[in-house]
C-alpha cells in the first residue's frame, strides 16, 4: 500500500521543529507534494538543530571535541559534518535534511540514485542550495535556502516567553559570555539580566528584549 502523502508531511512538520523557519518550512513541504507527484516517496529527516545537537553531531569520527565543558568526541563513528555548533544553518533554522523512502513509507533508502538527484533538483527550483553539489565535503541529504536571513523568522522575546527560540538566545547568550544558567526555553529574570548586560555591551537599547539587532549581534559569537 503507497505512503500518504499526509504521512510524509506530517512526519517532516514533527522533525523539522518548532525553530524552522517558516519560508524554509512552507519550500520543504512543496518540495515533497512536488516529489509525491512524480512517484517519489520523501521525508525530512531533520530541521532545526539545537547547538548543544549540532555539536554531538561535530564530536562524530573526532577524537575530542569540547563545546560548553563536555566532550562531544566519538572516534567509533564516521564524521557526517564539518559545521561545528553556529556554523550550521541548521543552528538557525534555514536547512533540512531528507531521505527517499520506500513505497510503503516504512523504511528509508539513502542511496543516491536519479530519485535523490531529481529530488535535489526540485529542491534548488524552490530556492535551496544542494550539499550534493559542495566540493570540499558532499552532504547529500542536505538542503539549505540561500539569501535567506534566519532573522526574518525570529520572533521578539520578552520575559515569560518560552520555547526552542528562547533556548536559541540562551545558548547563544552563554556563547557569548554573557550566561551561565541552564539553556530551558525559558526567559525568566536571569536570562533577561544576561540579555540586558550583552546589549550595553554592545551599545544596544538595553530593554531585555530580543529584537533583531539583537539576533544580529549575537549571531557574532
Amino acid at each position: 500500500m503507497t505512503v500518504k502523502l499526509e504521512t510524509l508531511i506530517d512526519r517532516s512538520i514533527t522533525n523539522m521543529r518548532d525553530g524552522i523557519n517558516p519560508t524554509v518550512k512552507e519550500s520543504a513541504l512543496e518540495l515533497i507534494k512536488r516529489a509525491y507527484d512524480e512517484n517519489i516517496y520523501v521525508q525530512i529527516t531533520s530541521g532545526y538543530r539545537g547547538m548543544e545537537e549540532q555539536a554531538a553531531l561535530y564530536g562524530q569520527g573526532r577524537e575530542t571535541y569540547v563545546y560548553n565543558g563536555k566532550d562531544y568526541g566519538d572516534p567509533t563513528k564516521p564524521i557526517v559534518t564539518n559545521a561545528k555548533p553556529g556554523q550550521s544553518n541548521h543552528n538557525f533554522g534555514t536547512a533540512i535534511d531528507f531521505v527517499l523512502m520506500n513505497d510503503d513509507g516504512d523504511r528509508a533508502i539513502w542511496d543516491v540514485n536519479e530519485k535523490w538527484k531529481r529530488v535535489a533538483e526540485i529542491g534548488k527550483e524552490l530556492g535551496f542550495k544542494w550539499g550534493g553539489d559542495w566540493t570540499s565535503f558532499k552532504d547529500y541529504p542536505h538542503l539549505e535556502m540561500k539569501d535567506l536571513n534566519p532573522n526574518s523568522s525570529r520572533p521578539m522575546l520578552h520575559v515569560g516567553d518560552t520555547g526552542e527560540f528562547v533556548k536559541q538566545l540562551q545558548e547563544a547568550l552563554t556563547r557569548a559570555g554573557f550566561f551561565t544558567g541552564s539553556c530551558d526555553g525559558i526567559l525568566g529574570e536571569m536570562t533577561k539580566q544576561a540579555l540586558i548586560n550583552f546589549q550595553e555591551a554592545n551599545n544596544l537599547s538595553a530593554d531585555g528584549v530580543a529584537g533583531p539587532m539583537t539576533w544580529e549581534a549575537l549571531d557574532m559569537y
